[in-house]
């Protein structure tokens, strides 16, 4: 089996923690976006021609590949360091918290581990919650993971 690309293997693994869950799918929890052409829309927004589905009531994510940490020499052709960032957009800026707990417990301090096909040798939180921005749609919230990984072919 091929691996998938990292950013789709991290949401399918929030996906299958019941975290949050592809926006073209309807369900109770929040939509997450694979690096949103217009940006991570705002709970209840409307995305561009989107369906209903695609709206989070309280929360929406976003997951954007984000500057990692090259390798050295000798093993940059096997191993990569890849950082996913997560934007979290909230109406009530606690349950970010919540949402990132979440998040927390399912990547950060894993060890040899198999996340859709690719070999993770390790994954640690790179990157605290902060805070981004505070306005009449909510809270916008960052995190970020680094996953330590093996190259698989494509």
């Amino acid at each position: 089996m091929a691996a998938k690309p990292i950013i789709e293997a991290v949401r399918d693994e929030l996906i299958a923690q019941s975290i949050v869950r592809k926006p073209s799918v309807a369900g109770s929890a929040p939509p997450c976006w694979i690096e949103p052409r217009n940006g991570v829309p705002a709970p209840g927004e409307d995305t561009d021609g989107g369906s209903a589905a695609e709206k989070g009531a309280t929360a929406v994510l976003g997951l954007w590949l984000a500057p990692g940490i090259p390798q050295e020499p000798q093993v940059a052709s096997v191993i990569r360091h890849t950082v996913i960032a997560i934007e979290i957009r909230v109406k009530v800026a606690k349950d970010a918290t919540t949402i990132e707990n979440q998040i927390r417990n399912a990547l950060n301090d894993k060890v040899d581990w198999d996340l859709g096909g690719l070999h993770i040798i390790d994954s640690l939180l790179y990157r605290e919650l902060q805070a981004i921005e505070r306005n009449a749609q909510g809270f916008t919230y960052d995190v970020a993971y680094g996953f330590h990984h093996y190259v698989t072919a494509p």
